[in-house]
């Protein structure tokens, strides 16, 4: 099974990524800050990382060069719910 690490300041945002991949087989892991993300990506507990730019822009890049950092074979993509205003 694929396992997916959602970061985000949103937690009604990873639950709903975790409502519709988990019947897709995929294992969908929720954290609201990067603090935790680490651990699970160096020792491979994970195979994607989707990082929401709101966090990253909260806790700064540097967020994102540490899970690069722990392993650069894990893909990240980073997702934004963000409008610009009319």
């Amino acid at each position: 099974m694929k396992k997916i690490l959602v970061l985000t300041s949103r937690k009604a945002l990873g639950d709903i990524v975790a409502k519709k991949l988990s019947p897709r087989g995929y294992e969908v892991r929720v954290l609201d800050n990067s603090s935790g993300a680490g651990p699970l990506i160096k020792d491979k507990k994970v195979n994607f990382v989707l990082f929401d730019v709101e966090l990253a822009l909260l806790e700064g890049p540097k967020a994102l060069d540490t899970a690069r950092a722990q392993n650069p074979d894990v893909p990240v993509v980073v997702t934004s719910l963000i409008r610009p205003e009319d």
